[in-house]
């Protein structure tokens, strides 16, 4: 997805994660995170749910330089101890034994208020004829009472996340995760701000 570049905040846990201001921030401030644990998070949320190698993880963090293993578990134990997580009943970061690590935890996107100038910018799904409104933020498709419902057999309760961002352009800016893949729909344009 690369949030990183579309300025994004996700709730996790009591916790608000800001890959764009680089913060970690709870009830009680800004959570301190060393660069690299930082970036390790930021790279398990990005991919999550999906366990991350340990070889891969090395790869993103330190590319072509040699690091020891024991760096890595100490990065995710720094995560853990912010989060107050622990790894024998994880919560956010789970250990994918002898093999890596996954963001298993709820990471919710928080919603920015569109600007005026963005208030007639939006984007939606056709669904046989209907448009389906988007908002800014994290948007969930499936048969579930608290996401965008859509009426059909073939879809699971959680089938799809699309998630619109504001860009540095002011426009939306549209990033799409499927959970499954969906071949019921079709993605419609978006439309742009009347000044």
């Amino acid at each position: 997805m690369g949030f990183d570049k579309c300025g994004v905040k996700f709730r996790l846990g009591e916790l608000t994660f800001d890959a764009d201001t680089r913060q970690l921030v709870g009830a009680d401030g800004e959570v301190h995170l060393s660069p690299k644990a930082f970036e390790l998070l930021r790279i398990l949320v990005e991919h999550r749910p999906r366990a991350l190698s340990k070889n891969e993880l090395h790869e993103l963090l330190w590319p072509a330089t040699f690091v020891s293993e024991a760096n890595l578990a100490s990065l995710v134990a720094e995560i853990r101890d912010s989060l107050g997580d622990d790894a024998r009943h994880p919560r956010f970061v789970r250990t994918a034994h002898r093999f890596g690590y996954a963001f298993s935890g709820e990471a919710t996107l928080v919603a920015e208020s569109a600007r005026p100038s963005e208030a007639a910018s939006f984007s939606w799904l056709l669904k046989d004829g209907r448009r389906l409104p988007l908002r800014i933020g994290e948007n969930i498709l499936g048969r579930d009472d608290d996401v965008i419902q859509i009426d059909s057999p073939t879809v699971s309760r959680r089938h799809a996340r699309i998630v619109i961002m504001r860009s540095r352009t002011s426009r939306p800016k549209t990033c799409s995760v499927p959970i499954r893949r969906c071949s019921t729909f079709r993605p419609a344009g978006r439309s742009t701000s009347t000044s």
